[in-house]
């Protein structure tokens, strides 16, 4: 018996300060019958009731259910978070986790869509609507990392656009539009149709094309990606085809030798899930900047300590 996730697309939704306005007016334009099930994940405050799921429902039709424990999800229905617990989804059920302590700083967002693009990899979407901070934008990351789609709320356009710029900083977004687009998005764009067929190899025409798209990124961006994962670097391609609307392989090539952007893009999807480890730049800036100094001196002067011990005897 096949998972239903293999069969269903998740759209997890984060929002925060401005983001009712957003979430009204995307539901307004998103048909009752898509197919998709919804989680929008807010920063809620704990102290009060929300009334969302109220005020929500003056703009769709669909079910909409604030998420409990084990909940299992359906598609054409909405589901949101509890102010007073995290949101975690496991195959095809919810969960509910106790946040930290009250002084500790919590993610919601970034937590749903952890979870979200490691169990629904391609059939996961994230969307960041606005915001301030940076909640969402290392989530969206993992949903990159398993073939998933990002998008986000063109900044001009929200409220507030801390959340919306620091998702495209990280160079992982599909799709920047307004929330009217967006809503096009989910009946209109091509998601995860398939362009390449399964019997793809048996045609060395097919390899001669592709090894022509990876020569067209290498003397771009100087990365020989010709020795990775061929079936990883076709998924990503396939992505990339259906993001352009593109249906054939070699009108793709076309599209590419021509295209600055879409070869920056095209470069940016193979990288994504390769180089994981040092992807979390202002990790490794902090590592640079201020733990290595730190561990060089303290060997540096414990070296000296043990030289002058050494000349006493």
């Amino acid at each position: 018996m096949k998972n239903k996730k293999t069969n269903l697309y998740v759209v997890g939704i984060g929002a925060s300060a401005g983001g009712l306005d957003a979430i009204q007016t995307l539901f307004d334009h998103v048909p009752d019958n898509t197919g998709m099930a919804f989680i929008i994940i807010q920063h809620l405050s704990p102290d009060f009731k929300s009334l969302m799921p109220e005020l929500l429902s003056k703009h769709t039709s669909m079910p909409i259910y604030t998420a409990e424990d084990k909940q299992v999800i359906k598609p054409n229905c909405i589901y949101l978070n509890q102010r007073n617990k995290n949101l975690h989804i496991k195959k095809d059920k919810l969960y509910l986790l106790d946040k930290g302590p009250k002084h500790n700083l919590n993610l919601p967002i970034d937590i749903f869509f952890h979870t979200l693009g490691e169990e629904y990899k391609e059939r996961a979407i994230g969307v960041i609507l606005s915001g301030t901070g940076s909640d969402g934008s290392r989530g969206i990351k993992t949903i990159k990392e398993g073939g998933g789609t990002i998008i986000v709320q063109e900044p001009e356009s929200a409220q507030f656009d801390g959340m919306p710029n620091s998702a495209i900083l990280t160079n992982t977004v599909d799709y920047i539009l307004d929330t009217k687009k967006i809503a096009e998005f989910f009946y209109k764009q091509p998601i995860n149709r398939q362009l390449i067929p399964e019997d793809f190899h048996e045609d060395k025409s097919n390899e001669s094309i592709v090894n022509d798209i990876l020569t067209i990124v290498y003397k771009y961006s100087g990365i020989d990606f010709r020795e990775y994962k061929k079936n990883t670097l076709l998924r990503r391609l396939e992505k990339r085809m259906n993001i352009n609307n593109i249906e054939h392989l070699f009108d793709y090539a076309t599209f590419l030798s021509s295209n600055k952007d879409e070869k920056k893009a095209l470069k940016d999807d193979f990288l994504i899930g390769v180089t994981r480890f040092f992807r979390d730049t202002e990790a490794f800036e902090k590592l640079k900047k201020e733990v290595i100094p730190k561990v060089c001196l303290s060997i540096f002067g414990q070296q000296r300590i043990l030289g002058r011990k050494l000349k006493i005897f």
